[in-house]
């Protein structure tokens, strides 16, 4: 079995071996059927880590679109504001 690659029918017969090592190399495993890649498998762990780092950049992300709207809006009265923010909770709500 090489280090990174394994194939289906591998994994269906040596499942545990293969999540040991999976786990000890703290690696993706590749899997492939007919040659091809199909699926990759990684540790509990690296899964968690890099959900958490998608999370972060989301939040990143959201900060600098808040900042747009903060300077966008600076001149704007919250009345007319709130009303915007009821126009696109309904349209969220409706679609339209």
């Amino acid at each position: 079995m090489d280090t990174n690659i394994v194939s289906t029918t591998e994994l269906q017969r040596n499942i545990k071996s293969v999540l040991d090592k999976l786990n000890d190399n703290n690696e993706p495993l590749i899997v492939v059927r007919d040659s091809k890649p199909k699926a990759v498998m990684m540790p509990y762990s690296e899964y968690k880590r890099l959900s958490s780092l998608e999370k972060e950049v989301i939040r990143l992300q959201m900060e600098k679109v808040w900042e747009k709207m903060r300077i966008i809006n600076k001149n704007v009265s919250d009345k007319e504001l709130n009303k915007d923010i009821e126009e696109a909770i309904k349209y969220a709500k409706n679609g339209r």
